[in-house]
């Protein structure tokens, strides 16, 4: 084995989206936060990542001038956070390979990051060894849900619209209040709206849902969903839920809604009631570091 690392060049983007796109496709080398379209995948680690760009984050392995593996990092650096995309890897010698990946992405890792995530499928038992034998620590884990068009009923919840400008302050408010520690604070979301991202809220905004769609890739995602505690149980949930649904499907190009969640979120129920159906169970590691 005569494996060689540097890092993504421009020219790179393609084939490393392949080789992760291959990969993600099988649940024993699936690892959340990238898809399983290649298109997609070159266009997050090309425009979407957060604060560095690919080709200083991301570290390539060749054997023999053959692509074996990839290891990515997306840094929040007000979160002081690594989000770790990676390692994917199609060798022999899985382990191995994993060990100069990572040894090289902690040279790479800014000082500043505290904490690194890793959420590997519950079946990709390499990425599970790897997480466990390097000192991550397991967390809650996670649901991938799934609703395809055909199954989905909707219905009318006239009360529940598009956020306006008079509601923004209120529904900031509540999305502190109930996700304090989230990936968006209430300005982020309200800061990415545009004709592909959506907040929906009950007209007194004792709830809301924040949706993204992706229609050039048939792609959309529920990020968000919170309902005040004195307005629980109360239906207001699946009525926001519901509407958001309706939302994404006016794209044609979906056919069906991805959403994460915990396992013992008491909201499951909800997406499983609108016809979401458990399609990955993803585990939640994570990292500190002392520097």
């Amino acid at each position: 084995m005569n494996i060689l690392i540097r890092k993504l060049k421009q020219d790179d983007y393609t084939s490393v989206a392949r080789f992760i796109a291959e990969l993600n496709s099988s649940d024993s080398n699936n690892i959340c936060d990238l898809g399983t379209k290649a298109v997609e995948i070159e266009h997050f680690i090309h425009h979407d990542l957060l604060d560095m760009k690919a080709e200083d984050g991301f570290i390539l392995a060749h054997d023999n001038n053959e692509l074996v593996g990839v290891f990515g990092l997306d840094i929040d650096l007000d979160k002081n956070r690594a989000y770790l995309l990676g390692p994917y890897i199609k060798h022999d010698n899985w382990r191995e390979v994993a060990d100069i990946l990572w040894a090289a992405i902690l040279k790479i890792l800014p000082k500043s990051v505290a904490q690194a995530r890793l959420g590997p499928n519950s079946k990709n038992i390499n990425c599970i060894e790897f997480a466990e034998s390097n000192g991550f620590d397991r967390g809650n884990d996670g649901l991938v849900l799934k609703l395809e068009r055909q199954a989905f009923q909707p219905h009318k919840s006239p009360e529940i619209v598009e956020i306006s400008q008079n509601q923004q302050d209120a529904f900031i408010k509540l999305h502190e209040m109930l996700f304090p520690k989230s990936y968006y604070n209430g300005r982020d979301i309200l800061s990415r709206c545009n004709q592909n991202r959506v907040v929906f809220v009950d007209r007194e905004v004792k709830g809301y849902v924040y949706v993204e769609t992706q229609p050039e890739f048939g792609e959309s995602n529920i990020e968000f969903i919170g309902v005040h505690p004195s307005q629980q149980g109360k239906g207001l949930g699946g009525k926001l839920l519901n509407r958001a649904i309706q939302w994404i499907f006016s794209f044609e190009t979906i056919e069906a809604i991805t959403l994460s969640t915990y396992a013992d979120n008491p909201a499951r129920w909800l997406y499983e009631k609108a016809g979401f159906q458990v399609e990955d169970i993803v585990l939640s590691y994570s990292k500190d570091f002392q520097r």
